[in-house]
């Protein structure tokens, strides 16, 4: 993902399989995430360092993008990537039904946004 075009498409193809998935499964990783208190400390050190990957992925696109001049400079690198995470746990989650596809890419337009 380097710069809006594709952030935009990755954000619209994350609504459509969230709104496709007929069993509103999700994502293992975000589903364990959302139940972390429940779970033995080996659980949750694997969510917690699997979540940090998810982060720094988006942490070299976005610095990727801001090289390329796709991104601007003034994007914060480190929490602009953790919203970004938090915006794609959103939709999975709120895309089991509880908002429609409205919503989602509403969500998706926001994420954009954030690195425009």
């Amino acid at each position: 993902m380097i710069g809006v075009k594709r952030s935009r498409c990755f954000f619209l193809s994350l609504v459509k399989a969230t709104l496709n998935d007929p069993d509103k499964k999700g994502c293992l990783l975000f589903d364990t995430a959302m139940e972390f208190p429940s779970h033995d400390d080996d659980v949750k050190q694997l969510v917690s360092e699997e979540i940090e990957n998810v982060v720094a992925f988006f942490e070299g696109r976005i610095e990727r993008g801001k090289k390329l001049g796709k991104i601007p400079d003034s994007v914060d690198t480190r929490p602009t990537a953790k919203s970004l995470i938090a915006l794609v746990i959103r939709i999975h989650v709120l895309g089991r039904g509880a908002f429609g596809k409205t919503a989602l890419q509403q969500f998706a337009r926001y994420a954009v946004g954030m690195i425009s």
